[in-house]
This record gives structure tokens, sequence and C-alpha cells, in this order.
């Protein structure tokens, strides 16, 4: 089970995240990034924070789950604190 996978993703102030037919896309004020994701990987937005799920327990899906969780979250950096 992935531990980094776990951890949710803050979304500062100024940023929107966008979440469409398996693409995330974050927008802030240094840009606009966007993510395809994997069919086992599903993100969902709670309030201010997101959550990556992994419903399926296989070891690619596990590796992807945490991979996923800190590409988004790199991209949130990015468009907000470059």
């Amino acid at each position: 089970m992935s531990r980094i996978g776990k951890q949710p993703i803050e979304i500062p102030a100024g940023v929107t995240v966008a979440l469409l037919k398996g693409v995330v896309s974050v927008k802030g004020p240094k840009g606009e990034l966007s993510h395809t994701l994997h069919r086992e990987i599903s993100v969902s937005q709670e309030g201010t924070s997101l959550v990556c799920l992994a419903p399926k327990q296989t070891k690619q899906s596990s590796a992807l789950w945490g991979t996923t969780r800190a590409v988004i979250a790199g991209m949130v950096a990015g468009v907000s604190v470059g």
C-alpha cells in the first residue's frame, strides 16, 4: 500500500483544479498544467484538497498511485510558487 498516495494534496489560494474525464488540470498565477490519469487511478476533490485513489490493490496500481500523487503535487507547486 502506498504511503505517499494516501497523503492529500493541499490546494493553495489562487489555484484552481479541474477534473474532467481522466485529466487533471491545475491553473494558478504562474501558469496552467495538465496530467492524464492512468485508468487504474482516480482523483477526487474534497474541499481545498485533492485525494488520489487506487481501487485495485496491485503492485502496479500502488506504484502509479504514489507517482500520480507526486506529479499532481508538483503541478500545484509549479503553478503557485514556480
